[in-house]
């Protein structure tokens, strides 16, 4: 069985709308992918009615449960600034790699070893 990701894309900027936080969600799925991690398509919280506060849940039509669910359980337009950081230097890029390379790495050992939780 596959290791799975879900992105949880928490720019302010609804769907449709270039976000940076898309791009570099975009760079570690590809860097994910090429250590085995199938990664869903990325959720943006500004598209769900989320409300603001501190507890998990701020009653009814808040949407932050399910999505708090969904990351919890592991299911599942470029800006310029974007560009420019990944065009000076390669510390974006290579940041990215050794993320995935990192998350790919505890989330098989992991699945070997389950994490006793609470």
């Amino acid at each position: 069985m596959p290791i799975k990701a879900f992105a949880l894309n928490c720019t302010l900027k609804r769907s449709g709308k270039p976000s940076s936080t898309d791009a570099t969600i975009g760079l570690l799925q590809k860097d994910l992918a090429a250590h085995g991690v199938e990664v869903g398509a990325p959720v943006r919280v500004a598209d769900h009615d989320v409300k603001p506060g501190v507890p998990s849940d701020e009653g009814p039509g808040d949407a932050w449960p399910d999505l708090r669910r969904r990351v919890r359980v592991g299911r599942l337009g470029r800006r310029p600034i974007f560009r420019v950081w990944t065009r000076s230097g390669q510390k974006v890029v290579s940041t990215s790699a050794m993320a995935a390379r990192n998350a790919a790495h505890l989330a098989g050992f992991l699945k070997e070893k389950q994490y006793p939780g609470d």
